[in-house]
């Protein structure tokens, strides 16, 4: 909790977008997010972003917030937190809900300047497991409940 984020949520998120699946006919979603760092709880992001499914797009606004950060071991350098998720999408807008669930991150400490980099150019494994979301998503209008994941790539 000492540390601050470098080349945070926002920088690397700005890229491009998450793509992942949504419910059990696997609808292509992608995700637009664009997190903002809470000045008085560091580990807490206020997000805003776009879902797309398909041919509908939705704003949403809402948080992420970091609950764990594990430590790294001699044979893996980089550290691991998981948080929890929530996004609102605007309730006025076609096909919308909100998405809940847990996330997850690789990140590397600097323990001497007490800044946690959040660097997509990490040669973690093959390079695809960064990022990643895993919950349901709730529509407003049916209160239908569809599982979703996406991460980065």
């Amino acid at each position: 909790r000492d540390c601050l984020l470098s080349r945070g949520l926002g920088d690397v998120y700005k890229r491009q977008p998450q793509n992942g699946v949504l419910g059990k006919n696997y609808q292509h979603i992608q995700m637009y997010i664009s997190p903002r760092i809470n000045q008085e709880y560091p580990l807490h992001f206020t997000v805003r972003g776009k879902s797309k499914v398909n041919h509908n797009i939705c704003n949403f606004n809402g948080y992420i917030e970091i609950t764990h950060i594990f430590s790294s071991t001699e044979n893996y350098p980089y550290n691991y937190m998981i948080g929890k998720y929530e996004f609102k999408e605007d309730s006025s807008q076609k096909g919308s809900g909100i998405f809940k669930g847990i996330c997850s991150f690789d990140v590397k400490v600097d323990t001497i300047n007490k800044i946690i980099n959040l660097d997509e150019d990490f040669a973690i494994a093959d390079g695809y497991n960064n990022r990643n979301y895993v919950g349901i998503w709730e529509s407003y209008s049916r209160g239908t409940i569809k599982k979703c994941i996406w991460g980065d790539y």
